[in-house]
């Protein structure tokens, strides 16, 4: 798993991959200590198709939260 970890932390996520999406929606948890939410909503600005849900308070799997069901259902 540290492996992995170290793997991750060396990736750089290419948005240009993600253009051909014509309707995204980038969810991010804001207590979210693996993958930063300024990285990702970055990610969103730059795409114009994409909306940014920011779930206050949710960590790296904003699913988890009530928020996010109430959000997206």
């Amino acid at each position: 798993m540290l492996r992995d970890l170290d793997y991750l932390a060396a990736s750089e996520i290419n948005p240009e991959v993600l253009t051909e999406i014509k309707k995204l929606t980038i969810i991010h948890g804001k207590l979210d200590r693996i993958a930063p939410v300024a990285e990702a909503k970055a990610i969103s600005e730059n795409l114009s198709q994409a909306k940014f849900v920011l779930i206050e308070n949710a960590g790296h799997m904003p699913l988890f939260n009530q928020e996010f069901t109430e959000r997206i259902s």
